[in-house]
């Protein structure tokens, strides 16, 4: 009887202690519960209140728009100063006789991908340039690949034209100086100029390039120049500015390089020069009217005959003005 109180009581206090503890359980559940849902509750009301405070805001406050853009010109009050034409036709300076000079060389720097490039271009006033006209030094081929190899070794070169030297309506020159030659001048120089062309096969970076190219042909001219490591456009102005912008030859120039044809052009200047005032002053003097012929008739007796009359008239008649080209 004993052994079995004792186990009823175990029983007991094991199923109170399991009663216990699921009520505590049951309770912290719905505490829980209670709490999420308050949570929930509360944050569903603060987003509400700030959804209608932007509302009653954006109701409030007036419509503002954007300000337009301005132009640069229009709010700082200054002008924009438009950049300096390239004179792409050089035009002869006052005294240069393109008569007894009828041929030039002309120093050109233009534009490209990398550095640009300097060359020059030869021939007769008034005449297109060709793909023969173009004397420049740059590496061999299209390919850049020969361009880059040249800033470490020497590479292959040509020395005549490239895309971009003529043509396009000049729109790449960034430079041009233009002297002007005489014939036994312009024999000389286009010797030289294919002497030169024949004799650089290579092209570097460093040492020989386009620019070092444009520089000795100056020098043969008789022509300072600066040094070559810099843009063909400082180069080309440069050659110009150290030269005084002189655009003829010097006139012993002639006689260093080739005594024969400096004494064929001694005597054939002189006249080239007396001939060109003449046809610039008939060029630029304009046709006159011809006299009109006035026939008068003597109505008295005159012992003079009336064709001797009509002659003597026409040459004491006024000339009258000349209204040619005028609208």
């Amino acid at each position: 009887m004993l052994g079995n109180s004792k186990r009823g009581i175990r029983l007991n206090l094991t199923a109170g202690i399991c009663v216990l503890a699921l009520s505590a359980g049951w309770s912290a559940a719905r505490a829980q519960d209670t709490a999420y849902h308050e949570g929930a509750s509360s944050q569903s009301k603060q987003e509400a209140s700030a959804a209608s405070t932007d509302a009653r805001a954006s109701a409030s406050a007036p419509d503002i728009a954007a300000p337009e853009p301005q132009p640069a010109a229009a709010t700082t009050g200054e002008t924009v100063t438009p950049l300096n034409p390239v004179e792409v036709k050089p035009a002869p300076k006052p005294g240069v006789n393109t008569i007894a000079r009828p041929y030039y060389i002309e120093f050109r720097a233009r534009a490209a991908y990398n550095y640009g490039h300097a060359f020059v271009v030869h021939g007769r006033v008034g005449e297109p340039l060709t793909k023969r006209s173009v004397v420049g030094l740059h590496p061999v081929g299209e390919s850049p690949a020969s361009w880059l190899i040249g800033h470490v070794v020497p590479v292959p070169s040509e020395t005549g034209w490239s895309d971009g030297d003529i043509g396009y309506n000049d729109r790449y020159i960034t430079a041009k100086y233009r002297v002007y030659l005489t014939e036994a001048e312009y024999r000389v120089v286009t010797a030289k100029l294919r002497e030169m062309q024949n004799s650089s096969p290579i092209w570097s970076a460093e040492l020989y390039n386009c620019v070092a190219f444009v520089g000795d042909i100056a020098a043969f001219l008789g022509m300072q120049h600066p040094f070559h490591w810099v843009m063909p456009k400082e180069y080309i102005e440069g050659i110009r500015a150290m030269n005084g912008g002189r655009q003829e030859m010097p006139s012993r120039w002639l006689e260093t390089v080739n005594p024969r044809l400096a004494a064929q052009q001694a005597a054939q200047l002189p006249h080239a020069q007396h001939t060109a005032p003449q046809t610039e002053q008939a060029q630029a003097q304009p046709p006159t009217a011809a006299p009109q012929k006035a026939a008068s008739r003597t109505r008295s007796g005159s012992s003079i005959p009336r064709r001797q009359q009509a002659s003597a008239t026409e040459a004491t008649a006024p000339v009258p003005s000349s209204y040619a080209g005028v609208r």
